[in-house]
């Protein structure tokens, strides 16, 4: 409610309690000199006592009369608010101390304040006032400057760096250590670790789809736990059998991201490596984890299959 109608509102209610005070409660007393052809809320439009209205239960599909009706009231009341008829405005615009007694009281007991737009001081907010703590004549400190390594490994290190012959050796070293899968796993547990890799929404959603179906014998695995060729397991079985289950993304285990990458990334190429440690491994892609009945039946088959051979 805008605050002008409030006002307003507040007034008439007061000057009523007013106009009231001392007499006996008498709820029709703002009937009293009106009559029915000035006021046609108080006639009874020749209804009985306790008879219902015409238009009761009824709406604008049932009865076109409603519909008629609701039409002339809305262009009315659009033509009121047009016109300024319906628009109440503020009960002070345009009044002084002079002409309102309201505005002068309010205004005295508004007197000696500080204005709401002027700027607030300590004289006039004590708490905005620094409570007698005196002002530090103390320099700012200084910022310690970080003191750069001197030993003779790191001169020694810096001096080899700038060396091409130096940078390819060390790149060649590295290289060959790659190459061996002892090392590769350890950088790669490493990073994994590091990376502190929880189980995205797919993976999520096969960790719910394993429990139920075969409970506590699949773990996830994407933290590097476990490295089997230099790749990372999404789920592995903890009970003796060599399982492996992989989610693989829509997006970047497809044939326009892998073309470019190693073969093992495909699915085939995924299964095939596994194989040849002794693992039977099942994909699930993505987009089959929207069917979750479908799912379940192709992980029942796959382990039905394997399991009995």
């Amino acid at each position: 409610m805008p605050r002008g109608i409030a006002i307003n509102q507040a007034e008439k209610s007061r000057k009523i309690s007013l106009g009231l005070k001392g007499k006996k409660k008498n709820y029709s007393v703002w009937v009293k000199g009106k009559n029915k052809k000035d006021y046609p809320q108080l006639s009874n439009s020749g209804r009985k006592k306790g008879s219902k209205s015409w238009n009761t239960g009824l709406t604008k599909e049932t009865d076109p009369r409603i519909e008629e009706a609701s039409k002339k009231l809305s262009v009315t009341l659009l033509q009121q608010f047009a016109s300024g008829e319906r628009v109440q405005k503020s009960w002070n615009k345009g009044l002084t101390k002079e002409d309102h007694p309201g505005i002068a009281s309010r205004a005295e007991k508004l007197k000696g304040r500080p204005s709401a737009t002027k700027r607030k001081t300590k004289a006039d907010y004590p708490r905005l006032a620094n409570t007698g703590r005196k002002k530090s004549n103390a320099p700012p400190k200084e910022h310690k400057e970080r003191k750069p390594n001197t030993t003779a490994a790191h001169l020694r290190l810096t001096e080899l760096a700038k060396d091409p012959e130096w940078v390819k050796m060390k790149s060649n070293i590295s290289k060959q250590l790659w190459q061996t899968q002892e090392y590769r796993e350890k950088i790669l547990s490493r990073v994994a670790k590091a990376l502190h890799k929880r189980p995205n929404r797919p993976e999520t959603l096969l960790q719910s789809l394993l429990e139920e179906l075969y409970p506590n014998e699949f773990e996830y695995n994407g933290d590097g736990k476990v490295i089997i060729l230099g790749m990372v397991p999404d789920f592995i079985n903890i009970n003796g059998r060599k399982e492996i289950i992989e989610v693989f993304g829509d997006y970047w285990h497809s044939s326009k991201v892998t073309q470019h990458q190693s073969w093992n990334r495909t699915e085939l190429g995924r299964i095939m490596a596994y194989n040849s440690l002794g693992y039977n491994c099942l994909i699930i892609w993505e987009s089959e984890l929207s069917e979750i009945e479908d799912t379940k039946l192709k992980i029942e088959n796959f382990f039905e299959v394997t399991r009995n051979k």
